[in-house]
């Protein structure tokens, strides 16, 4: 009886196998972004074309919001982001990161300007941070631990003037690196 079953649990293990071997080319270009694991590693520029990493951040908790000038939704969600950046901006470990996607960098700077935004602004510009993060649409917001794991996926516009997000993040700021 014990060699029948080795027999097949080794079928069904080999069958696996070849079905795993098949489905790979069927695989995205980029992996899924999932919480609780790795955050891609993405570079990007500020408005004065200086290089910034997400790889040099580890030790920090790091917001990135993608958005746009076109997006009402990102407009909605745009004041309660300034007000979380004006709450934790002079703390040492916290970083926030606003990607303009698919937009016009000086669009952005008469939008913050108009509205007395202070909100740090990057550009992607040949895409690869959205396409990183499989992004779908804006606005989406992605939240980095300390040790650059991706703890929260926001999709579509999120209100982070409440209270549970102001906690949220103030857990994250306390943990470890």
């Amino acid at each position: 009886m014990k060699g029948k079953a080795f027999l097949i649990l080794f079928i069904i293990a080999a069958g696996v196998a070849i079905v795993l071997l098949t489905h790979r080319g069927d695989q995205p270009k980029h992996p899924l972004v999932a919480v609780d694991f790795p955050a891609p590693l993405i570079s990007l520029k500020d408005l004065d074309g200086k290089d910034w990493r997400l790889k040099d951040n580890r030790g920090n908790v790091v917001i990135l919001n993608f958005w746009a000038t076109w997006c009402d939704t990102c407009k909605e969600e745009m004041p309660s982001l300034q007000h979380l950046y004006d709450y934790r901006k002079g703390e040492p470990n916290f970083r926030m990161v606003t990607i303009l996607y698919n937009d016009d960098p000086d669009k952005a700077i008469e939008y913050q300007k108009k509205n007395n935004f202070t909100l740090p602004v990057y550009v992607d510009p040949d895409g690869a941070a959205a396409a990183a993060y499989g992004l779908t649409g804006v606005p989406e917001t992605y939240i980095v631990d300390k040790k650059g794991v991706l703890r929260k996926k926001l999709i579509g516009p999120a209100d982070f003037g409440n209270p549970d997000a102001i906690i949220d993040i103030t857990k994250l700021l306390m943990e470890g690196p």
